[in-house]
């Protein structure tokens, strides 16, 4: 089991900034795995599964699979998701000589419920939803912790439309706001527990609650107005201010709280000289 603490940029462009602590540490994974295999007199062997002893079938889907899978909580749509992660995907069937397929999940819950099973290998997973897989799956083995922008942790914004005459979040009540997921740390977590500390029920407090999906769906309600407000990651809104100046001005009404970064983990279903 390997555990670093990377550092890396989140910023554009995204596809590079963001997976390059990831290859490091799966790449040291891979170093691990070549002295595993290595002989005391011979070269590396071109594929590991013909140089260790072969697994029982029994095993054979989840301990030493033909091809990697890895995923990553879906915290902005499809399509800025694999952008995001397939050049790393790419890189890794060429390092570790193993086939490794990208796979988008739909929802921060199936996320989370693919992490006890046998189809997801390694992923990427949001803070909250660490924790829950890990609650649910006390062997899921963590691999890294990332470092952004110098430091380990990033924050979560209640935001609203500039040009709404919203000020503080005591502007919103009676209006319609968004979170993110029920599991999303920084698009409900941390801006529900803020909300309640400061003595607001959002129950009772908005006249109606919807939920995006994903950062990107939240941001987009807000800017277009079908929301009035809305929580979403301190990331999420500078990329999207970066990637689309002609956005609607957003402005952020309050800062809800410190939020570690995200974790790369393994399944336990893996064999360890993968890992």
């Amino acid at each position: 089991m390997v555990g670093l603490l990377l550092v890396q940029h989140y910023s554009r462009p995204m596809a590079r900034s963001r997976w390059c602590w990831i290859l490091a540490v799966l790449v040291g994974c891979s170093a691990c795995r070549e002295a595993e295999v290595r002989s005391s007199d011979g070269p590396i062997a071109a594929s590991p599964a013909k140089t260790l002893s072969s697994p029982s079938a029994e095993d054979t889907p989840t301990r030493w699979p033909k091809k990697l899978v890895f995923a990553a909580t879906p915290y902005f749509g499809a399509e800025k998701i694999r952008a995001e992660f397939e050049p790393m995907t790419k890189y890794l069937t060429d390092r570790l000589g193993l086939p490794v397929e990208f796979r988008f999940i739909e929802t921060y819950s199936e996320m989370i419920a693919q992490m006890d099973g046998p189809n997801i290998h390694l992923a990427v997973l949001s803070p909250l939803s660490f924790v829950t897989a890990k609650e649910a799956n006390p062997d899921l083995i963590l691999l890294a912790m990332q470092i952004a922008n110098g430091a380990p942790t990033y924050s979560a914004y209640i935001v609203a439309r500039a040009d709404r005459g919203f000020s503080t979040i005591a502007d919103l009540e009676g209006k319609r706001f968004g979170f993110v997921d029920p599991q999303s740390t920084s698009g409900y977590l941390y801006p529900m527990a803020w909300m309640v500390s400061h003595g607001i029920e959002p129950e009772s407090f908005f006249s109606d609650i919807v939920y995006a999906g994903d950062h990107e769906k939240l941001i987009e309600m807000v800017s277009q107005g079908k929301v009035d407000g809305g929580a979403t990651s301190s990331s999420a809104y500078r990329i999207a201010r970066l990637e689309n100046p002609s956005i609607e001005a957003i402005s952020i009404l309050a800062k809800t709280g410190r939020i570690p970064y995200d974790a790369v983990v393994a399944s336990p279903r893996l064999d360890p000289v993968l890992v």
